[in-house]
């Protein structure tokens, strides 16, 4: 694979044309998963500002119940609301493989896991890269387990 660089002040927007041959088609969706990937967002109502804002997925570090709404805080300690259920959510970040469910009201992002500590009972707990402590249900372990050897054997 051969990746080219070329600055032209002329255009409004970056281009990125992929050109391949039926070996290395292949390639492509490679590429195409990855910018998607680096580009996934959310919008959601910052509390204090009081105002929509959006934010890529990569500074979410959780997401939490809170009453009928679901709210997430970020890696820059914003914390916003999204006026859904958490059902709702779960099946927006179903495509999402870096975000998890931990328990039956919060979905973490396992890129912000700093820590991981046996707790009890096969329970864990988690330190995310906020400090913040979570408990890893039982129920929901496996799939802990399988998302970060997949995101960290990536």
């Amino acid at each position: 694979m051969k990746i080219n660089h070329i600055i032209d002040n002329l255009i409004r927007e970056t281009r990125v044309d992929v050109i391949t041959n039926d070996e290395n088609k292949e390639d492509y969706k490679y590429i195409e998963d990855i910018l998607n990937l680096s580009n996934q967002s959310i919008m959601g109502k910052d509390i204090d500002e009081n105002k929509e804002i959006k934010i890529n997925d990569k500074d979410i570090i959780y997401f939490e119940t809170c009453g009928r709404d679901v709210c997430f805080t970020t890696a820059d300690n914003r914390l916003l609301n999204l006026k859904i259920s958490m059902k709702k959510l779960e099946i927006i970040l179903s495509n999402r493989s870096y975000f998890i469910k931990i328990s039956k009201n919060t979905i973490i992002n396992v890129h912000h896991v700093e820590e991981i500590n046996y707790y009890q009972n096969m329970r864990f707990q988690i330190v995310l890269t906020n400090g913040y402590k979570q408990i890893v249900n039982r129920s929901y372990f496996n799939e802990f387990k399988k998302c970060i050897e997949e995101v960290y054997n990536q």
